[in-house]
């Protein structure tokens, strides 16, 4: 891999990583025998294929740049606990802690739970891979693991600017991403569950909430979004609005704002379609190639789950088609550097959480993981669950990340302490899962 310079999404996420958290974990229980020696011929076969794991980052002209480093190896560390362990280390690793510049951009948990029994958790430096990235790079890890004679080909990665096509790009809609950022600054202000405390960034503590459904309550929520006219995703955005509106105990109608992390791989692969080919194609790298938009919905007593998850639907694929999610995190990227250089880290983080993050809830959702060719089974080893976590206090108090893998959605919420309390989390998840409880029957 040749040296590159960063791109505008990239550039965004180191500028983010010096002021707040942003790095996500990817976990994956695995069933099968593989020992030490095993998982380093793995991983060290891993940065050959993704080098931007293994790459360093240093200013070269006053510009950043990613620079393959052979020096440093993916590290890794093993530790005997049992199978609900991953939910304290994945907290840990999204604890605020700017990664090195001198690599390595992941590191590797494997919890031993008996002779045939693991769970893996890759953490990734933001800078480098998004979730859906993440998770290739899991599959990739137990493919070498089933198999160590596998050769798998060098992927190097691209700055996602490389995928834009040209109208859309930032610099060719400086007005547009201007107006995008007054709509935001502008923006009616988001309800959000009361502060139970505040603390300095290193003060504060991630904390997770798993949530998995079984086969039946995926089939029947997927079912029953789509005879509704809306998707998953608007499915569980509706349902957590209403448990924030139920947790909060509101008495007048609040504004709700969401953040939906968008991925760019089948949107750009549809515009490389329709526009010949001409276009780049986003391959299985590991890269940072997701945006996001946002939406806002006033909410009140009266408000239906049906009607709200086909206006997220509808929000959501509007803004898609102006283009929105091509200028956002580009523009943002050279906002916050600049904020950030002129005022501080901290007061930028304020400035940020008080003005240009004034959200809900932050929302990934991957979808169904076998359309990224996931298996079940990769010779003797299993894939038992595959999900992810990611740190939300960049972005707000509170987040989810949802996954799909065997038919089994896993939903794992974020929260940040003190801000939001155990106890709160704990109504919200009652509100929520009671929400959800009724679709599915």
């Amino acid at each position: 891999m040749e040296p590159r310079e960063l791109g505008g999404v990239e550039r965004m996420t180191l500028a983010l990583d010096q002021i707040s958290t942003v790095n996500f974990t990817t976990i994956a229980r695995v069933r099968g025998r593989f020992d030490d020696a095993q998982l380093r011929h793995a991983l060290d076969a891993l940065a050959r294929r993704h080098p931007t794991l293994t790459a360093r980052l240093c200013r070269k002209r006053f510009r950043w740049v990613l620079d393959p480093n052979t020096v440093h190896s993916i590290g890794s560390r093993h530790v005997d606990a049992d199978p609900d362990a991953w939910v304290a280390h994945a907290e840990t690793e999204t604890r605020h802690e700017p990664w090195p510049l001198d690599g390595p951009r992941a590191r590797c948990i494997w919890l031993r739970h008996g002779e045939a029994d693991s769970t893996l958790l890759l953490t990734f430096h933001h800078v480098v891979s998004d979730g859906k990235s993440g998770v290739l790079v899991m599959r990739d890890l137990i493919r070498l693991l089933a198999d160590p004679s596998l050769e798998l080909p060098e992927i190097p990665t691209a700055p996602l600017e490389s995928f834009f096509p040209l109208p859309y790009r930032p610099s060719q809609n400086l007005s547009k991403a201007f107006g995008l950022l007054t709509r935001d600054m502008r923006a009616t202000p988001a309800a959000q569950l009361p502060s139970e405390g505040s603390a300095p960034i290193e003060g504060r503590t991630q904390r997770l909430v798993p949530i998995r459904f079984s086969e039946a309550q995926t089939t029947a929520l997927r079912t029953q979004a789509r005879r509704e006219g809306y998707t998953m995703h608007g499915l569980l955005s509706s349902a957590m609005m209403l448990a924030l509106y139920e947790t909060g105990e509101w008495t007048d109608e609040p504004t709700m704002r969401l953040f939906h992390a968008l991925d760019f791989r089948v949107y750009l692969e549809q515009i490389r379609q329709r526009s010949g080919g001409d276009l780049p194609r986003i391959g299985e790298a590991s890269g940072v190639y997701a945006s996001y938009v946002d939406t806002e919905h006033r909410l009140s007593s009266d408000t239906e789950l049906h009607a709200l998850g086909r206006e997220v639907t509808g929000e959501i694929q509007s803004q898609k088609a102006d283009g929105i999610p091509f200028l956002t995190s580009p523009f943002s990227g050279g906002l916050i550097r600049w904020l950030r250089a002129s005022l501080g880290s901290p007061q930028t983080l304020r400035l940020c959480e008080t003005q240009l993050t004034r959200r809900s809830l932050a929302i990934t959702n991957l979808g169904l993981l076998e359309r990224l060719d996931v298996q079940e089974r990769y010779g003797e080893l299993e894939i038992e669950e595959l999900h992810f976590f990611a740190a939300v206090s960049v972005m707000g108090p509170l987040g989810a990340t949802a996954t799909t893998f065997r038919n089994r959605l896993q939903l794992n919420l974020g929260h940040v302490e003190p801000r939001i309390s155990r106890a709160t989390m704990e109504r919200f998840q009652h509100h929520l899962m009671r929400r959800l409880d009724a679709v599915a029957s």
